[in-house]
């Protein structure tokens, strides 16, 4: 299904535990694989074109709005490039994104 205003989608596997962590050259061999796959997650990974933005503290509001969505782990904004990546392990719907930043003041850039 087309995602409006998405430029660009990927998906990260993230190996988490509360007592180890998994560095890519040590991804575990196949006899470990059964006990690590029910911690594996996919992150998705979005990116949001903003308008409006002019400084650092429109820069906060819109991560302060995104990061209050739903399903939203991280955001990183732009200023320079009017740009928000979003990484979450469910990607949050279109109309969440879009009611986030035009509450915040901005809007999605077409």
């Amino acid at each position: 299904m087309p995602v409006a205003n998405l430029t660009s989608a990927s998906f990260h596997a993230a190996w988490l535990s509360d007592t180890e962590s998994v560095e890519p050259a040590e991804q575990p061999t196949t006899t470990a694989t059964a006990k690590t796959l029910s911690s594996l997650r996919i992150m998705t990974t979005t990116v949001l074109h903003i308008e409006g933005m002019t400084c650092q503290n429109c820069v906060r509001h819109v991560t302060e709005a995104l990061t209050a969505v739903d399903g939203v782990q991280s955001v990183v904004v732009s200023l320079e490039q009017q740009t928000a990546d979003l990484t979450s392990a469910v990607a949050p719907s279109n109309e969440a994104l879009r009611l986030a930043i035009e509450e915040a003041g901005y809007s999605l850039r077409a």
